[in-house]
């Protein structure tokens, strides 16, 4: 415990790990800024899901970051724009594959049926396509 003067001048302690944390809570602000504009699949009521998603924010904003930091010259660049380059990245991948337009009737939850055309299956599909079509097929997501 440390003692500290409150704002009305009144000695108290305070645990150490509080004092931490208001020194340092400004990283935490700073993700929230920055993934406040980032356009991710509805809230899902399964709390797996939403660790992955908030796992992706947190990867995506610290490659926006590392990318800011390490490379001066992208320095304007918005992380909108960041995170539609990478999605774009991820699309080369999917003109292998066709979504069939009816989905089938899965346990309650309407999953897309995806057919490969060519060539193996690709990890960045799998997670594209659920971000993506998840949202669009699944009745326990909301909109945005």
């Amino acid at each position: 415990m440390q003692e500290f003067v409150s704002s009305r001048g009144i000695p108290r302690e305070q645990p150490e790990i509080v004092r931490y944390y208001n020194n340092n809570y400004k990283g935490v602000d700073y993700v929230d800024q920055l993934t406040k504009n980032i356009k991710f699949p509805g809230r899902c009521t399964r709390w797996t899901t939403r660790m992955f998603i908030y796992f992706m924010q947190v990867i995506l904003v610290n490659g926006f970051s590392l990318m800011k930091l390490l490379h001066p010259e992208y320095k304007e660049i918005k992380i909108t724009d960041y995170v539609e380059s990478i999605i774009d990245q991820m699309k080369i991948n999917l003109t292998k594959y066709e979504i069939k337009a009816t989905p089938r009737k899965i346990e309650g939850c309407n999953q897309p049926v995806v057919s490969p055309i060519k060539g193996p299956v690709i990890e960045a599909y799998n997670v594209y396509t659920k971000l993506s079509l998840q949202y669009f097929h699944c009745k326990q997501l909301t909109k945005f």
